[in-house]
Parts: C-alpha cells; sequence; structure tokens
C-alpha cells in the first residue's frame, strides 16, 4: 500500500512506496528526492512545495498503481477522495 505524509507547514509530502529504510537519496528533479533501498528498489520520495509541484506527485502515485484523487490545494480544500484500491494516509 502507497501512503503519504503530509506536512502542511512545510508543504512537503513523502510517498512510501515500500516501508523499508533507505539506503541513499538521489534528487531526481528539483525539489523531488528519491529513497532508494539496500535492494536498489525505491522505497519513496520526498517532494517539497507539494502544491506547486503536485503533478509530479499524481504521475509518482500512478507510476506505482495508485488510484486515489487528492486536493493539494491548501487549506481551504484539504480534501482527499478514495478511488478504487489503495488508501493513502496524510
Amino acid at each position: 500500500m502507497i501512503k503519504l505524509n503530509h506536512d502542511p507547514v512545510s508543504d512537503a509530502i513523502y510517498i512510501e512506496i515500500r516501508a523499508l529504510p533507505s539506503a541513499r537519496t538521489v534528487e531526481a528533479y528539483h525539489n523531488i528526492m528519491v529513497d532508494y533501498g539496500y535492494d536498489g528498489e525505491i522505497v519513496g520520495y520526498d517532494v517539497q512545495e507539494a502544491i506547486k509541484n503536485r503533478h509530479f506527485v499524481e504521475q509518482i502515485i500512478r507510476l506505482h498503481g495508485g488510484d486515489v484523487i487528492y486536493n493539494l490545494c491548501g487549506e481551504d480544500t484539504p480534501e482527499i477522495e478514495e478511488v478504487q484500491k489503495n488508501t493513502f494516509d496524510f
């Protein structure tokens, strides 16, 4: 199960793909870090400026089989709608 952990104060999201420790972190794109496990596979993504980078967040979730529609438009609309198979925790 994919998990999202959102910090509204820093506007950062951690997308946990696998609940394993990170062996190394690589900056894949400005404000997007990728954590790799000891087996070389991705364990998670750290996305800074999540509202600005929400399209990257959506692409990451879809890449890993997520089916969640969510809104990162700020404090006025903190809505999450679960669709089909995955549950995301904020």
